[in-house]
């Protein structure tokens, strides 16, 4: 394991974040924010906290991060993976940003948009 990603797993298990991915999911109420489930109780651990910089894991502000189920987690990570791909389906990406423009990593959207703008 690298430094880096060693680093991200102990901030990952402090307090600070375990209080602060709490302080999230009450926010959202224990519902995911994609599809709506509801998951309080043990069924919270179904919960997970998305981040939009992931590579600033040590920035908590609240506005970057989104409460999502594993399910909808692992879709989120899907498609960021396949609007990354090299493939030339930008027709296809236009509709999937607009439709989950709000879980994408910043980085992913702003490396689709000037790919976008090369085009034009």
């Amino acid at each position: 394991m690298t430094k880096a990603k060693k680093e991200k797993v102990n901030f990952r298990n402090s307090k600070r974040w375990r209080d602060f991915r709490v302080s999230l999911l009450k926010e959202a109420d224990y519902r995911c924010e994609l599809c709506g489930g509801y998951f309080r109780g043990k069924k919270s651990k179904n919960l997970q906290i998305h981040h939009l910089f992931p590579e600033d894991y040590e920035s908590l502000n609240p506005v970057d991060f989104s409460v999502l189920c594993s399910t909808d987690h692992k879709l989120v990570e899907r498609i960021n993976v396949k609007l990354l791909a090299k493939k030339d389906t930008l027709i296809y990406k236009d509709i999937w940003l607009s439709l989950i423009r709000r879980f994408l990593p910043y980085s992913t959207i702003d490396y689709l948009e000037s790919k976008n703008e090369e085009k034009s």
